[in-house]
């Protein structure tokens, strides 16, 4: 310390103290060990995830928007100082509509998982594996719009003054009183719409489609238009809430698509020919082994495996 920054000697002892306590050399953080300490967190995590399988309704923890912002910004700062990585981040809000413009709370599963989500006025959402659903955080206040990437069976408490309305990729379902499906995975050439109760109407969002009520047994198909199968087979494609898969002359890259993701697998085939063959089945409680086995059996193909990743090999005789 210089004798021009000495503080005077008739100084109080305590506050000399606080003073020489801030000439000291300032250390900074080890970022070294904060970086790799996050990292271990976050492999830790990771590795707790793909141990769950099946969530159970009150598991799911919503994630609000902001505290997701927050922990992305601390990421991307330690990421920064660390490795000096650019790193941007987009406000939340849905790619496609712009319904969820503010905060939302968000519920996902990832692959292997379901969950049940009971929303604020009684509607109760069932989300199937690697599925998203937004709800508006000012939902209670009657902005009953919600937004689904994936799968979701939705049972809903009726309001006629405040309808409830899913939008799913290029559709959008409102509610009469019902209980109805709705899929759209990123991938789908289109959006699927089932009413197992009351009635739907379904909404094109592309323009120029006209609204198209929906009743019990019905599949409404969106893709450029609406089409509207009455009489379908609604239990089939439901039949996933209570933990059944049922394919009925599905190809089967549609059966690997939904296989893969209920059991968190990356099903694949060396022939794309192989991809188009179709598939007449169902898997409740069968080991997966056992449904690999079967896949292979009809598809006269050798199973390699490397991680998640299942490839079907059809024999060079066939």
């Amino acid at each position: 310390m210089t004798d021009e920054s000495r503080p005077p000697d008739d100084i109080d002892p305590a506050i000399r103290r606080a003073i020489d306590a801030t000439q000291g050399p300032v250390e900074g953080p080890d970022v070294g060990a904060e970086w790799r300490a996050m990292a271990a967190h976050l492999a830790e995590s990771a590795k707790q995830q793909r141990r769950l399988r099946v969530v159970r309704p009150g598991m799911l923890e919503p994630v609000r928007a902001d505290r997701a912002r927050r922990a992305a910004v601390r990421i991307a700062a330690v990421a920064v100082m660390a490795l000096g990585l650019t790193v941007t981040w987009r406000a939340v809000r849905s790619s496609r509509t712009g319904v969820l413009a503010g905060s939302e709370r968000t519920y996902a599963t990832a692959g292997g998982e379901r969950a049940t989500v009971r929303l604020v006025d009684g509607t109760e959402v069932i989300l199937a594996p690697a599925s998203q659903l937004r709800v508006p955080l000012d939902y209670q206040a009657g902005h009953r719009a919600v937004v689904l990437d994936g799968e979701a069976y939705f049972t809903v408490v009726h309001d006629a003054a405040h309808p409830f309305a899913v939008y799913a990729a290029n559709a959008i379902a409102t509610d009469i009183g019902t209980a109805f499906d709705v899929r759209a995975y990123a991938g789908d050439p289109a959006t699927r719409i089932a009413v197992v109760e009351g009635r739907v109407v379904v909404t094109g969002s592309r323009g120029g489609n006209n609204p198209a009520p929906a009743g019990a047994g019905d599949i409404a198909m969106i893709d450029t238009a609406v089409a509207v199968t009455h009489g379908a087979d609604v239990a089939s494609v439901t039949a996933w809430t209570h933990g059944e898969l049922v394919f009925a002359r599905t190809p089967m890259r549609d059966v690997f698509a939904t296989a893969g993701r209920w059991y968190d697998l990356d099903l694949r085939v060396s022939d794309p020919a192989m991809g188009t063959e179709p598939f007449t089945g169902s898997f409740s409680t069968e080991p997966v082994d056992q449904v690999l086995s079967t896949f292979a059996l009809i598809l006269h193909a050798r199973i390699e495996r490397d991680g998640r990743v299942v490839t079907f090999v059809r024999a060079a005789h066939h």
